[in-house]
């Protein structure tokens, strides 16, 4: 009996047809690789953002008058704390011909907090400022044995944070609530040690530091009577007639604005 004819296997495929899906898996693979899936729409990332000018218009500064006077507080803006100018209603005027008394110096104190709490104004925020400082924060004047010239916080000052704090103490450091040598003498409630601030460039260009930066108050004296007597008796705008200023600026005239000196004053950009 003669064989049939052979049946036909099936087709190989060739070179040609095998390198087609190895091609797609490869694609395949490197597109899950990079993790951007395929789009044809244009893709608007939107504008790049701008950077803080930390500078306020000149015509958006309040305008004093007999019920405000000129003050300058301290403002976030990018890594660092800048000076922006408002306007305060001053203490009530003492009796004495001298620097103001505790009472106007915690009242100095207070109108100052008010406004480094307050929402930044529109011109502020456009410029890049920011404030830092808590709404339930609250400043009060020195207990029995402290030094006159002391401020307590509701808060422990190295509680806050630092950028708080720095604004705190730049913002008194050229006003009556700073002695006569701008040092800012703060401590938190109940008996808790005072410590005295500086507003230095160091304190302004990296408010960081504000916790670590203020060097503990001695114990044992009440700032003496005329800056004679005391632990704090050397700096003598701590005892109860101290000069509030060494210049002179801040008297029963002004005892809130900035004084002269070597503040780091901000002029407004036109």
């Amino acid at each position: 009996m003669r064989p049939g004819p052979a049946r036909p296997g099936p087709a190989r495929p060739g070179l040609a047809g095998r390198a087609l899906p190895v091609l797609a898996l490869l694609l395949l693979a490197a597109t899950a690789g990079c993790g951007i899936r395929g789009t044809t729409v244009p893709v608007d990332a939107g504008e790049a953002p701008a950077r803080a000018s930390c500078d306020v218009p000149s015509d958006s500064v309040p305008p004093d008058g007999p019920a405000r006077t000129p003050v300058q507080v301290f403002l976030v803006c990018g890594s660092q704390i800048e000076a922006v100018y408002r306007t305060v209603r001053p203490p009530a005027k003492h009796d004495s011909a001298d620097s103001p008394d505790a009472a106007d110096r915690l009242r100095i104190a207070r109108a100052l907090l008010g406004e480094l709490q307050e929402e930044p104004a529109p011109a502020e925020q456009e410029a890049g400022f920011s404030s830092a400082v808590p709404d339930g924060l609250a400043v009060a004047g020195p207990q029995r044995d402290d030094p006159s010239g002391a401020l307590r916080l509701s808060r422990l000052p190295d509680e806050l944070a630092p950028f708080a704090l720095a604004q705190l103490v730049c913002s008194y450091s050229y006003t009556a609530a700073a002695d006569e040598h701008r040092r800012v003498l703060l401590g938190g409630p109940g008996g808790n040690p005072l410590r005295r601030y500086e507003c230095t460039e160091e304190l302004r260009t990296h408010p960081d530091s504000a916790p670590t930066s203020g060097s503990l108050q001695p114990t044992g004296g009440t700032g003496g009577t005329g800056g004679t007597g005391g632990a704090d008796g050397a700096d003598g705008a701590d005892g109860a007639d101290g000069k509030g200023s060494a210049d002179g600026k801040h008297s029963a005239d002004n005892p809130v604005g900035p004084d002269s000196g070597d503040e780091p004053s901000r002029t407004p950009s036109s």
